[in-house]
């Protein structure tokens, strides 16, 4: 890979000397100590960072708001080409969705093959670096130096490295088989999906659970907010209130001053269903149906699983189609094709099929 290629990284991760607010005022001032383990590798390749981008704060977006989103700000860095790649954190779906509505493409990684050590955790089971890009194959290049087992990170897979190469190089993508869950492409991508079945062997199926997906996406992601923006107080770092009397008033002012609405929203959705009487209504069950989400998804008679990256008139309606690989962990490549874009969802670690896929469908 050229080392000259420019990398950006977001506001979430880590780089030594340099602010990592995650797109949040109540983190205003705290600078890295150390650089991310992401960061750290691809240095130690001889590739530089070139700069950073603003991220929602703490990639939450809006889950309230129905009106049309905003960029992302690393969506904006690749398509005005001031950056080759950017090493980002999508859970929520907003980056993967407009990277396709605009002409590039997001890898999101098995979970647990890039070290989240340095990563300003949101939402820790379904954290994980990904890389937005405008080629794929340029992607593909840059994922490999920065996966592999890390002690930082206690959810890892002790594989050292990672070849996103396919075994098979004669691989063509009939030879692929395409599962598509017919029942959550709209009308208007009636078209693209036709175009996919004609390329590839294709077997309809259904997504058991696929009307849950979204609700348990939206508890435990905001279970895991809530616990890990507590430490975020005034005291230790980032921003702290002017105007208080005591150290209650110090806590409230500064969260109150400092967290966005959707933040607050989300932060109180957490309290609610961990809460002593609420949390096996609402946080254990949710729990239980995501391990029965994962294994239901079995890649026995199939490949790769055809998803679109536009499900619904709102935003909260969206996550359904977007949730799939933050609940599972299960790798995704999401492409552009004509002017939407589809995301391609593999079995763990096969990223290289999801590439042999993409091939299929330039």
């Amino acid at each position: 890979m050229d080392s000259k290629i420019k990398v950006f990284v977001d506001e979430s991760i880590m780089e030594k000397g340099k602010e990592a607010c995650a797109g949040s005022l109540i983190l205003k001032g705290f600078i890295s100590p150390f650089d991310a383990t992401a960061v750290s590798r691809l240095r130690a390749e001889g590739i530089s960072i070139s700069g950073r981008v603003p991220t929602d704060e703490f990639g939450i977006g809006s889950f309230f708001a129905d009106e049309a989103e905003d960029v992302p700000g690393a969506v904006k860095a690749v398509s005005e080409d001031r950056s080759s790649c950017v090493l980002c954190n999508d859970v929520f779906g907003q980056i993967r969705r407009q990277a396709a509505l605009n002409g590039l493409s997001y890898i999101r990684p098995t979970y647990g093959t890039v070290s989240r050590y340095g990563l300003i955790p949101a939402v820790s089971s379904m954290d994980q670096i990904g890389v937005l890009c405008a080629d794929p194959e340029t992607g593909k290049k840059l994922l490999a130096r920065i996966a592999g087992h890390d002690e930082g990170d206690g959810a890892m897979f002790p594989d050292t490295k990672y070849n996103y190469i396919s075994k098979d190089s004669s691989s063509q993508e009939n030879k692929i088989r395409l599962a598509v869950p017919d029942h959550i492409w709209t009308e208007s991508d009636r078209e693209l999906l036709a175009g996919l079945k004609d390329r590839f062997e294709t077997k309809s199926i259904e997504l058991k659970y696929y009307e849950l997906y979204r609700q348990v996406l939206y508890i435990l992601s905001c279970a895991e907010l809530c616990n890990n923006t507590n430490r975020y107080d005034g005291i230790k770092f980032g921003y702290r209130t002017k105007n208080y009397s005591g150290l209650t008033d110090l806590y409230l002012n500064t969260r109150g001053e400092a967290l966005g609405l959707d933040a607050k929203l989300a932060v109180i959705m957490g309290a609610f269903v961990l809460s002593q009487g609420n949390y096996e209504q609402y946080y254990d069950k949710a729990m239980k149906i995501r391990r029965l989400i994962r294994d239901s998804i079995l890649f026995d008679d199939y490949d790769v699983i055809a998803l679109p990256v536009r499900c619904g008139k709102t935003r909260y309606e969206e996550l359904a189609c977007l949730a799939l690989p933050a609940l599972t962990g299960l790798p995704s490549l999401t492409v552009p094709v004509g002017n939407s874009g589809i995301q391609l969802v593999a079995a763990g670690k096969r990223e290289a099929i999801l590439f042999d896929a993409w091939g299929g469908i330039q």
